[in-house]
C-alpha cells in the first residue's frame, strides 16, 4: 500500500511541475495576452475571470526554432470557453500560426 501512495505522489508532482513549466513559457503567456486583448472574445465570453489550472499542449524547441500548441480553459463572466493556439518559433521569435 505504501508503494502505491509513493507512486501517486510522484505522478501528481510530475503533472503539477509540467503545468508550471507550460504556464511560465513565452508562447503560453503570448496566448493568454492575445486573448485578454481581443475585443471579439470579450464580447463572446465576457470579462475573463480565470484560466484552467491544467492547460494541455506541448512545447518543442531546437535552438532558435520550435512549435507550441495549447488548449486552455477560460472562465468568462458570460460563459466558459476553450482557447486553442498554435505557435512556431523562427529565428528565436514566436509567432501565431492559428
Amino acid at each position: 500500500m505504501k508503494k502505491r501512495h509513493l507512486i501517486c505522489i510522484m505522478l501528481i508532482s510530475f503533472i503539477i511541475s509540467g503545468c508550471g513549466v507550460i504556464k511560465k513559457s513565452v508562447p503560453y503567456k503570448m496566448s493568454i495576452n492575445q486573448l485578454e486583448s481581443c475585443e471579439i472574445a470579450k464580447e463572446a465570453i465576457g470579462d475573463i475571470k480565470s484560466f484552467g489550472w491544467f492547460p494541455t499542449g506541448n512545447i518543442s524547441t531546437n535552438n532558435d526554432t520550435g512549435t507550441a500548441s495549447f488548449a486552455i480553459k477560460v472562465k468568462g463572466s458570460k460563459k466558459h470557453a476553450m482557447l486553442k493556439t498554435e505557435l512556431t518559433k523562427e529565428a528565436g521569435k514566436w509567432k501565431f500560426t492559428s
